[in-house]
């Protein structure tokens, strides 16, 4: 439509801070958070068959820790 602004591609979004992103999960406070995290999904995992997919956009890190 005529006067509206185009829209941001979500992905451009998240690429312009992946490595910010990265890097706070090598921070401590980082890593504690993302072993509590893991910790909290991996039971909820173990009720569903596998093959897992993963739907969501990242780094893989949290599939990579999940074994997804």
């Amino acid at each position: 439509m005529p006067g509206e602004r185009p829209r941001k591609d979500v992905g451009d979004a998240f690429n312009s801070y992946v490595d910010r992103y990265d890097a706070w999960y090598e921070s401590l406070k980082g890593k504690a958070l993302l072993a509590t995290e893991v910790a909290a999904l991996r039971p909820l995992l173990a009720r569903f068959p596998h093959p897992y997919l993963e739907v969501g956009t990242g780094t893989g890190r949290f599939a990579e820790a999940l074994g997804i």
